[in-house]
């Protein structure tokens, strides 16, 4: 799959630029030049620049923040307006971060945005048109009491001023009260079928006067209004939530109109406030709107997820390439070199320099199998495809075997000095798989030791245990890499000059665990390291 196929099935837009004046793009998505509605063109011949596209109200922020997270080289979010070609407006949401050479300096920008004009639009217009509703029938209710007040006032003048008999009082006051009971029903009746969430209101003394919605019997809210109960009563809230409720009614009784998120029995909330005035139009009451936006968080958490496993791949895919040309050109320019060199050394009497670079050759495609091998194990491990398949056999002497093995590939005087106090160990183990990680290890210590070293193998049974040691008197390790060792493509810093690909002692780790054991490895810089293995005679 080629860069730009990789890109297009990304599930968000992606544009790259390039770290000189202007920033010039680099590479944008197809979906992301449809989301601006500008050609390539005007983007890479410098025409155009997606900041030129923010709106001015958005500009000066969103580059601070990019700016401050390039300084610190961190990631960086962001939610901005811009100016489609036609005109219109696209609300964005954008994730990024700085790319960096081996100098760390910064040499591009990768930024993945996506539209969530729709999502905004929808949320808002949902929350207006509900706080709109809920105001005007605050409203309406307020000048239904104050029509109703009027009346009986009217009432009271026209019964003093007519001497109407009490029958006739009475029964006005009846017909008042019904309409006022009517008002208070339609405004109840709104609130207890509030869709996905439930509505609050509060007086001075964070009180609760009314709390209805779909969602109230399910969070235990049924009737707490009748006991008058205070916000700090509460239970399931946090103390962290509660100031944040107490903070924004606050803000609430000075005019302000509020919006926030809360955390309640594992539900997400938007929470929107509304001041409610009096008579005399000062606030005596608080309105507050809380929208389940739990379904939305999760997606928001999914996508980001998603988006982590896509860098992470990414970054994966980065490696091998990076590692894979360097280790596949060493062995071939050597082979390359060799095949040369033997086509010109045609002449009788030297055979002893063709059959060294024939030796030559054959190391380095060797060399080029093992990596090959490598690639191919950890594949069929990340694909799941490597299974454990044990059998019966001797370990000393299979462990002898790879020891004659690697006398080809040993450097001029080194021994490798084989150690177990009993002629035989009968165990049932994966072969196939104890002879890469004896053969990985071994290598290992061969290359990473110099001439004249001795490498210890040494075996040691306990009860039902095997103990496996690999000891050299290498390079060694700094303290500081060694918890790394284990991973996929890591390799120290002081085997820059050596050749491998950082794969093997992953997949060493991997086969060991396959068989129900673990590895160890201990190492001290300029001295030497030691691997040491433990698995279970016979495997279950």
């Amino acid at each position: 799959m080629n860069l730009d196929t990789l890109i297009n099935n990304l599930p968000t837009l992606f544009f790259r630029t390039k770290n000189d004046k202007n920033w010039t793009a680099e590479y944008i998505s197809e979906d992301c030049l449809a989301l601006t509605g500008y050609p390539s063109a005007d983007f890479i011949e410098k025409r155009i620049h997606l900041g030129h596209l923010i709106i001015e109200e958005d500009r000066s922020s969103v580059w601070d923040v990019i700016q401050q997270a390039l300084a610190n080289q961190q990631t960086f979010h962001l939610e901005y307006h811009i100016k489609h070609k036609n005109g219109s407006l696209r609300f964005l949401h954008e994730h990024g971060q700085g790319i960096y050479d081996t100098n760390n300096k910064l040499i591009a920008l990768e930024r993945f945005v996506q539209d969530i004009s729709e999502a905004d639009k929808t949320e808002q217009q949902f929350i207006q048109n509900t706080t709109e509703k809920l105001s005007s029938y605050a409203e309406e209710l307020e000048n239904t009491v104050q029509e109703r007040t009027n009346e009986f006032k009217y009432i009271v003048q026209k019964l003093t001023e007519s001497n109407l008999n009490l029958e006739d009082q009475i029964q006005e006051t009846r017909i008042a009260e019904s309409k006022v009971l009517h008002s208070k029903f339609l405004l109840e009746n709104m609130s207890r079928n509030f869709p996905k969430g439930f509505v609050i209101v509060f007086d001075l003394n964070f009180k609760i006067l009314l709390v209805e919605g779909e969602e109230v019997v399910g969070l235990g809210f049924k009737g707490i209004k009748d006991v008058r109960i205070i916000l700090n009563d509460i239970l399931g809230l946090t103390e962290i939530e509660k100031e944040k409720i107490k903070l924004n009614i606050e803000k609430t009784l000075q005019g302000e109109h509020c919006s926030f998120e809360i955390e309640f029995n594992n539900r997400c909330y938007l929470v929107n406030t509304t001041p409610l005035m009096n008579l005399e139009n000062k606030i005596e009451q608080i309105l507050m709107v809380y929208n389940n936006i739990t379904l939305q968080k999760d997606a928001e958490l999914e996508v980001v997820n998603t988006l982590k496993k896509e860098q992470e791949l990414s970054e994966l895919k980065s490696r091998f390439i990076s590692m894979a040309s360097h280790e596949f050109r060493t062995p071939l320019s050597a082979i390359l070199s060799s095949a040369i060199l033997i086509e010109k050394l045609n002449a009788p009497g030297k055979e002893d320099k063709r059959l060294k670079h024939v030796s030559k050759i054959r190391s380095n495609v060797k060399n080029l199998v093992v990596i090959l091998n490598d690639f191919l194990s950890l594949s069929k491990l990340q694909e799941g495809k490597v299974l454990a398949q044990p059998s019966s056999f001797d370990l000393i002497d299979f462990s002898k075997s790879v020891i004659e093995e690697m006398e080809s590939v040993k450097k001029s005087g080194q021994t490798i000095h084989f150690k177990c106090e009993v002629p035989k160990v009968d165990v049932f183990l994966d072969h196939k798989l104890m002879r890469h990680i004896l053969f990985n290890l071994l290598s290992n210590a061969i290359k990473y030791s110099e001439e004249e070293k001795t490498i210890v193998f040494k075996i040691k049974i306990e009860n039902t245990q095997i103990f496996i040691a690999i000891i050299d008197e290498g390079i060694g390790i700094p303290k500081e890499e060694i918890e790394h060792m284990f991973q996929r493509f890591y390799r120290a810093n002081n085997t820059t000059n050596i050749e491998g690909t950082g794969l093997g002692l992953n997949i060493v780790k991997q086969y060991t665990e396959l068989m129900g054991g673990a590895i160890k490895l201990e190492s001290k810089l300029n001295v030497g390291s030691t691997f040491n293995i433990q698995l279970p005679l016979k495997m279950i």
